[in-house]
């Protein structure tokens, strides 16, 4: 009878025939028979482990609804000092990311690939007020530089200075969650981060962030951590200030093409090509995307307005970048305003004479830009926010005299 029970439930909840039975089981108030057995640490943990216990500390949680709507989950990611797990619990789960807890009675599974902690309906759940031994230890560690950053890291140390944070809120599994975006920056290089949840964090302060994980996103790395890691705040003068951070530096194509992000860049090369979806463009008045046929990409069909964009492939020798520009750029190569260049149009009845204009002034001359670089699915790419014709003088004798040093 108990077999058929957990069948049905097994079928019924998508979950586990185990653990289906340990759950009728607890509901006809059986208690399994098996000892609980201590785990010292979340890296001992393997497999297929059956009636064990372990004190974690909370990293982020989660719920979900099960299949067929019938009753929620949770789900999320435990961690101790030597590293982390993810979790699910088919039980209620009363705890916040930095809550610690004695689990008793769980087991373990693979799943997707990583040993994951179960929970279930016979799991004693225990809060803990002593978090020994539940903290990555950081007093003896040196953490990473961002440029030493690859992708698939895990459990990270890094510090950096806080820069462009925002909150967005995000739909996760039909549940809204409210996350906080940004860029870190060490003087070694920067990174994009999201903490998936919300923390309180300093526009330029400088942060030790541990138990991160780095993955690559649109060609480019990303940290990721969860309200649960170690945000801990230094003071201001472990890292350089803002101004030196941010400050750009020379820079060539072939190296941003590998996902790393150095931080605002000089580059030196020739405007080989200007790329349709340059001059006079239609965007969507509610995110500034251009208009296809009138189209936007996110809001559908939208009356749009006028704006100026420039795409253009710029070769420095060890590569090409595509640079991209909104009006201010546009308006200060062609050297008039846009109502000017917007008149020009309609008088001659095309504004197919702005992209040729740009062709014009652009292909085949070497420029300076400078910038912020990225990688998308089309490769590297980067957002001007200055441009000047020729190349730099002094930018040019600096790299010779470096060059002549390495010679001798």
């Amino acid at each position: 009878m108990l077999r058929e029970s957990a069948f049905r439930m097994s079928k019924e909840l998508g979950i586990s025939l185990d653990e289906a039975e340990r759950a009728v089981m607890a509901r006809s108030g059986i208690r399994p028979q098996n000892n609980v057995r201590s785990i010292g640490s979340i890296s001992e943990l393997t497999p297929d482990l059956r009636g064990i216990a372990l004190k974690v500390r909370v990293i982020s949680v989660s719920e979900g609804v099960r299949s067929e709507g019938k009753g929620i989950y949770h789900y999320g990611s435990l961690g101790d000092s030597t590293g982390d797990i993810p979790f699910i619990s088919w039980k209620d789960f009363p705890f916040q990311p930095g809550d610690g807890v004695l689990i008793s009675n769980c087991s373990t599974r693979q799943y997707a690939g990583r040993v994951e902690v179960v929970i279930g309906e016979t799991t004693d759940l225990n809060s803990i007020d002593d978090t020994t031994g539940l903290m990555p230890p950081v007093d003896d560690v040196v953490p990473m530089r961002i440029s030493e950053l690859t992708d698939g890291l895990r459990n990270v140390d890094v510090l950096g200075r806080a820069d462009e944070l925002h909150e967005v809120s995000v739909n996760v599994k039909g549940n809204p969650r409210m996350i906080v975006n940004g860029i870190l920056l060490d003087g070694s290089g920067r990174i994009g981060f999201t903490c998936w949840g919300p923390i309180e964090m300093t526009q330029g302060g400088c942060y030790r962030i541990v138990g991160g994980n780095i993955r690559t996103y649109r060609g480019s790395l990303k940290l990721n951590f969860d309200p649960g890691a170690i945000v801990k705040r230094l003071p201001d003068d472990v890292i350089p200030p803002m101004e030196e951070l941010t400050r750009p530096v020379p820079f060539r194509v072939h190296l941003i093409d590998e996902g790393f992000i150095p931080g605002p860049v000089i580059l030196r090369g020739i405007v080989i090509d200007v790329r349709p979806g340059s001059g006079l463009v239609r965007k969507c008045v509610e995110c500034g995307r251009r208009l296809h046929k009138g189209q936007c990409s996110v809001h559908g069909t939208v009356e749009g307005e006028d704006d100026l964009r420039l795409r253009a492939v710029l070769d420095d020798g060890s590569g090409t970048i595509m640079a991209r520009a909104g009006r201010d750029i546009v308006e200060s190569i062609m050297g008039r305003s846009m109502s000017s260049i917007l008149e020009e149009a309609r008088n001659n009845m095309s504004s197919d004479l702005v992209i040729e204009e740009l062709r014009e002034i652009l292909v085949g001359h070497c420029w300076t830009i400078s910038g912020d670089p990225g990688s998308d699915d089309y490769g590297p790419s980067l957002y001007i926010s200055s441009i000047k014709p020729g190349l730099d003088g002094s930018l040019l004798t600096d790299e010779i005299m470096a060059m002549a040093e390495v010679l001798l």
